[in-house]
């Protein structure tokens, strides 16, 4: 078997680069639950939830076993698991703990359904990822209104490719090989009154009935380094009043990562469409657009003009709906929920001796805790209030050392990210806290 030092040089020689950084020098092969291992089978708690990915840790028991039975009844029955619900229905059963349960497209938007918009108010479209599920709710709307325009927010990311990429300003590196199409209009984001004001001045400033849709994210991730939208309601009633919609990116916010389902429920917003990914389908690339029904005249909406090889495949509709019962059998939201306060208390005990407060004018390196529920960065400062890369890159290397994996992200706001799997405890979130208070403390060693 070769080193790690080899596959990482053969893996550089053979693969485009991606987003890992130059740096990386470990390679993952385990996990379990909250836990992942390297090849020197070294340990570390998973703060990252490998990017919101494994909400509900990594293996998950149940998910394991149903997915073998899955596949286990597709060989013994011939059932179809490939993709073919773009072209013709299909539908699939599995039998779970003596209950028939159904996992095709109407089983994952039941599931959907309660705790979105309705059972009778919801309609789904189902993708593989989340940028082609943004995609898909931005023809929707852009086919049903008439209008050729949208907006996006200021550092937003909603995808690498389509209208998801056009949507998105938080790095260059996506979009500097072409110009962007135009058609998105980039507002302010905000997160804070003055961030609000400066948007709706810029909204009065536009003729409005051009514009389908605003694109926003509850709580800007890649982009922003967890910057919360404290007052996007106020600029979504503002353009309702406009008849323009407003599309809640729930790829990374939802599936109870700020402490509710969704993270416009946290934040109290109306949306009439949200994107679901990521911990969707955990095990394989699944997406959902899902949509008020009311929204315009559905049955207008033509044949074809979202559509795929892969939407809506038989094996990704088993995940989802799998993933979707576990979520309800063993309230992962509400764990989320609970444990969302003290981690937030937690975190900022941890950074107190640092806190951007307490050092404000002093001439020292600050911190500061951002975001909401089990979503939230600390983003680093030098001493001129400077946002300071090197000093990210420093903590999280450290964090490396104490055991706990994490990713550093923001071009524009450097920060660490700390997106701990949902089926975390308060022991494990002490661990990661204890950890961060140990990792900073280097930054004020001399």
């Amino acid at each position: 078997m070769s080193s790690s030092a080899e596959y990482i040089e053969e893996y550089k020689r053979v693969i485009l680069p991606s987003t890992i950084s130059e740096n990386e020098d470990k390679v993952l092969c385990k996990g379990d639950g909250v836990w992942v291992w390297d090849e020197d089978g070294k340990k570390y708690f998973d703060a990252a939830s490998q990017v919101s990915m494994v909400n509900i840790g990594h293996n998950h028991p149940k998910l394991i076993s149903w997915t073998r039975k899955y596949y286990a009844k597709a060989a013994r029955e011939k059932i179809i698991t490939s993709s073919i619900n773009t072209d013709c229905y299909a539908r699939s059963f599995l039998t779970v703990d003596g209950e028939r349960m159904e996992i095709s497209p109407p089983g994952l938007q039941r599931r959907l359904a309660q705790h979105t918009f309705g059972p009778e108010n919801t309609i789904c479209f189902p993708d593989v990822t989340g940028a082609l599920g943004a995609n898909d709710a931005l023809r929707y709307f852009r086919t049903v209104t008439g209008r050729p325009y949208w907006l996006t927010f200021e550092k937003a990311f909603h995808g690498r490719h389509g209208e998801a990429r056009d949507s998105s300003d938080s790095n260059p590196i996506h979009w500097n090989e072409a110009e962007r199409d135009h058609h998105a209009y980039r507002l302010p984001y905000p997160e804070t009154k003055e961030g609000l004001k400066a948007c709706l001045e810029k909204l009065k400033s536009l003729n409005l009935k051009v514009f389908s849709y605003l694109l926003y994210e509850p709580v800007q991730g890649e982009g922003g380094g967890m910057r919360v939208g404290r007052y996007i309601k106020e600029v979504e009633d503002f353009l309702k009043t406009e008849g323009v919609y407003s599309i809640s990116d729930e790829i990374q916010a939802g599936m109870g990562r700020c402490g509710e389902w969704f993270g416009y429920q946290a934040l109290g917003l109306n949306p009439d469409a949200i994107v679901l990914g990521k911990s969707l389908g955990v095990i394989v690339p699944v997406s959902c657009f899902v949509l008020k029904k009311g929204i315009n005249d559905l049955y207008n909406f033509p044949h074809g003009k979202i559509s795929g090889t892969f939407p809506g495949y038989n094996a990704g509709m088993a995940a989802a709906n799998f993933v979707m019962r576990i979520y309800e059998e063993e309230k992962i939201v509400e764990n989320a929920r609970n444990l969302s306060p003290e981690f937030g208390k937690m975190l900022k005990n941890a950074i107190e001796p640092y806190d951007i407060l307490n050092l404000h004018n002093m001439r020292l390196p600050s911190l500061k805790v951002d975001g909401i529920g089990l979503y939230r960065s600390i983003k680093f400062y030098d001493k001129n209030g400077i946002p300071d890369p090197k000093m990210r890159d420093l903590v999280n290397l450290k964090l490396r050392e104490l055991g706990v994996w994490t990713y550093p992200a923001s071009k524009s706001f450097p920060a660490i990210r700390f997106t701990p799997p949902l089926v975390s405890t308060q022991a494990d979130l002490k661990f990661l806290t204890d950890a961060i208070y140990q990792a900073t403390r280097i930054l004020y060693q001399s």
